[in-house]
């Protein structure tokens, strides 16, 4: 016996329901995937930093000792010319000397670094308002200019 349309109508409903089902099933499936390999690489990611970082922080250690022994010779080369010096004049005067001319030469390299400092730091806000209006100013310029030829 033919089905009536009804009939078919309802079957086909059916069938599309249960595709709908299957594919949902599906993305449902790759939706999980991605997010367990999502967590797996940030796992991964999360321990390679922690051993960088153990790592990174064991390069500091050993700057931080270098820089501790280095300054220590600085010190006990710094310490020679006091020594050549009290041969000569008596120690204070000696002493005197050496911190006459340390001190003008921190002076001296302070002052460059000052100046470094300032010509690499950005421009006041004062500052970069007065350049905006310059630059107005001169935009309107040459506007104005190019209207009235």
């Amino acid at each position: 016996m033919p089905r009536s349309r009804t009939e078919t109508a309802g079957g086909s409903e059916q069938a599309v329901g249960q595709l709908t089902d299957d594919l949902a099933a599906l993305v449902r499936a790759e939706v999980e995937q991605v997010r367990s390999f999502v967590r797996e690489e940030l796992e991964a990611i999360r321990d390679e930093v922690a051993e960088r970082g153990k790592h990174a922080a064991r390069g500091g250690a050993y700057l931080t000792g270098a820089a501790i022994l280095g300054a220590g010779a600085g010190v006990a080369l710094l310490a020679l010319p006091a020594l050549a010096l009290r041969r000569v004049v008596p120690a204070p005067v000696a002493a005197l000397l050496l911190a006459a001319g340390y001190g003008t030469g921190a002076a001296a390299l302070a002052r460059r670094g000052v100046e470094a400092v300032q010509e690499a730091a950005p421009d006041t806000v004062d500052e970069r308002i007065e350049d905006a209006k310059q630059s107005a100013a001169d935009t309107l310029k040459e506007a104005a200019a190019r209207t009235t030829r």
